[in-house]
């Protein structure tokens, strides 16, 4: 019953000497340390250096410890279960103090994009046998660390006597200098914003009497035409001439088909003119030239069938040839069709133009042809040029826009683009270019593939365009 006592009576002096420690440190030492727990568990810090500490910091909340000048690291335990817990060992890291200034330090217990404190897995043995001790010259100066020795139940050794604590004398009063009122923050002058002036009334337009429309006549059927054979003399042939033109006449134009048609001539070595999506003299003889030699039925120009003949010769041909051809024909185009230098306008609106518009494009590649269409009438607002690598910066009426572009290598005009190998692309949401007071919102777009864009875009087909 004596040594149970005595022991209660040790426990509890040693108790009150660690649970003074800190406020004793809280004088000496106004350094802290800020544990802010955002693991989403619970967190047992092990604070190592000349002031060691265990603290235990809930999910969610912060612990702060007084701590001494020196270098420290943490060994941190994360979770509540024994065989479920992480362990991480941090990099060391330093507390100053001088005179004049202290160190408060804060580290955030879960792994942070961009953070300063790094920090790595560790081992259960490291976390465990790794001791948590105060330095003797790291304590305030009259305080002594009791090192009691229990005696063992086999030998009932009395326990030895305790020796009384010293006084602890009261740290000096500090004299904190006199902290100067911040200077009275002057309002900012008002401003006095102009008053706008209401826009004029609209007048209505006149109504216009559009005349009645007469029903169209009845369209007779075509009569059938007999082909004559391959043997056929040569006004037979005349005759087939004159058949093919006048059912040619007759059938859709589509521009890009006829400029596809006009590439693959030259391809295949057949003079069309120039490539400018325009059924002209030159472009028919250079069919009917292409038909005779691969002895093809007559067919007009319009015809699906003409440019598939086309496509599969051209194909036919080996991959260097191929490649050959093409060149040829961007030579001989470049040095007929100019290229247009950025920023130059094909087509532009009437309305005023106020609101600005940035376009840049990528530095290698192909160049961009650009149009501005009104989101509700599909109208054309603008289009123009730009050379790849460049930036261009225009003005467009306010409204609601879709912003397409086609893109390639080479310029064969404004009907044609960039020939067979135009590709057409189309932004996925509108552009807004609106006015708040006076100040006027544009819109500044970079043709260039970023991670984190905000301006996704889609390919689209000729139609679309």
């Amino acid at each position: 019953m004596i040594q149970t006592k005595l022991f209660g009576a040790i426990l509890f002096v040693i108790l009150s000497v660690g649970a003074n420690l800190p406020n004793i440190y809280a004088h000496d030492n106004p350094n802290t340390v800020t544990f802010n727990n955002q693991s989403g568990e619970l967190a047992l810090v092990k604070l190592i250096g000349p002031i060691g500490q265990t603290v235990e910091v809930p999910t969610g909340k912060s612990r702060t410890v007084n701590v001494g000048p020196g270098e420290y690291y943490i060994l941190v335990r994360y979770g509540s279960k024994p065989d479920q817990c992480r362990y991480s060992k941090g990099k060391p890291f330093s507390v100053t103090q001088t005179a004049t200034q202290y160190s408060a330090i804060t580290i955030t217990l879960h792994k942070v994009i961009g953070g300063g404190y790094p920090t790595r897995s560790t081992s259960k043995e490291e976390f465990e046998k790794t001791p948590v001790v105060v330095h003797k010259t790291d304590q305030p100066e009259g305080i002594k660390t009791l090192t009691p020795v229990l005696p063992t139940p086999k030998t009932q050794q009395p326990l030895p006597k305790i020796q009384p604590l010293p006084k602890i004398q009261p740290l000096p009063k500090i004299q904190l200098p006199k902290i100067q009122p911040l200077p009275k923050i002057q309002p900012l002058p008002k401003i006095q914003l102009p008053k706008i002036q209401p826009l004029p009334k609209i007048q209505p337009l006149p109504k216009i009497q559009l005349p009645k429309i007469q029903p169209l006549p009845k369209i007779q059927p075509l009569p059938k035409i007999q082909l004559p054979s391959l043997s056929s003399t040569e006004p037979q042939r005349e005759n087939r001439k004159k058949h093919r033109l006048k059912a040619r006449s007759e059938g859709p134009t589509e521009v890009r088909y006829i400029c596809e048609a006009q590439q693959l001539l030259h391809y295949l070595g057949y003079n069309p003119g120039p490539v400018d999506g325009l059924l002209g003299a030159k472009t028919d003889k250079a069919v009917t030239a292409f038909e005779k030699d691969k002895r093809l039925p007559l067919h007009p120009l319009t015809d699906t069938v003409v440019l598939e003949s086309l496509r599969k010769h051209f194909l036919s041909k080996s991959a260097k040839a191929r490649a050959d051809c093409v060149r040829d024909l961007n030579e001989e185009i470049s040095s007929t069709i100019t290229r247009p230098v950025s920023g130059f306008v094909f087509h532009d609106s009437n309305d005023k133009k106020i609101a600005p518009l940035q376009v840049k494009t990528p530095t290698k590649g192909n160049d961009f042809f650009i149009k501005v269409e009104d989101a509700r009438s599909k109208k054309t607002i603008k289009t123009f040029y730009v050379r790849g690598g460049s930036v261009v910066k225009t003005r467009v009426p306010l409204g609601i826009y879709m912003l397409k572009y086609a893109t390639g290598k080479q310029w064969f005009g404004k009907n044609c683009l960039f020939g067979r190998q135009t590709i057409y692309n189309k932004a996925d949401r509108t552009l807004t270019f609106s006015r708040t007071g006076n100040r006027v919102r544009g819109h500044a777009v970079e043709l260039i593939l970023q991670i984190r864009g905000n301006l996704s875009t889609s390919q689209i087909s000729p139609d679309e365009w």
